[in-house]
């Protein structure tokens, strides 16, 4: 049997939507081909975010299939930056399929959401508080966390250490070249 670990990414709309629309659609996987079609909606760039991280987890031979809530408005998206997970990582062996679900029928899908919503209620309640308690259904959906850092908000400051690391690693590319 395999162990599934909760993970969460959010994103604090109000700091998400500070950022240029031709930022955000960066953001969430555009390219110069592509810059004029893509969406600027900050479910894109936590997905983006969140699935190479996933994929640590991964033991040797397992793979990770990801279920995808079914609508019509984000699955091409999502489909397309899968592709491009699965082309530029080096080592995709540990991604499966992307699949689609009703999330009012696939309990995967029911279960990423309670997670999602309890995350989402404690960030609001803790205003930022690393010792604000955790609520009793929070604690129980944590159980077989394996990291803090698989709980990440984007709030100012984790996009300010974002735009930041983004910065110096084109500076970098740039000395290079």
């Amino acid at each position: 049997m395999t162990q599934i670990y909760p993970f969460a990414v959010g994103v604090l709309v109000d700091e998400w939507e500070k950022f240029s629309v031709h930022d955000r659609k960066l953001m969430c996987g555009a390219n110069i081909r592509n810059l004029h079609n893509a969406p600027h909606k900050p479910i894109f760039f936590v997905f983006r975010w969140g699935v190479p991280r996933v994929g640590t987890h991964c033991k040797p031979g397992i793979k990770v299939h990801f279920v995808f809530d079914d609508d019509r408005q984000t699955r091409a998206w999502a489909s397309y930056c899968y592709g491009e997970f699965k082309r530029q990582i080096p080592d995709v062996s540990c991604f499966g399929e992307l699949t689609f679900a009703d999330s009012k029928v696939a309990v995967p899908l029911q279960a990423a959401d309670l997670l999602v919503y309890e995350a989402r209620r404690y960030c609001i309640a803790a205003n930022g508080d690393v010792h604000f308690p955790l609520g009793k259904t929070y604690i129980r959906s944590l159980a077989r966390a394996r990291s803090r850092d698989d709980f990440w908000l984007f709030d100012k400051t984790r996009f300010d250490d974002l735009i930041r690391s983004v910065g110096e690693v084109k500076e970098e590319h740039e000395k290079e070249n």
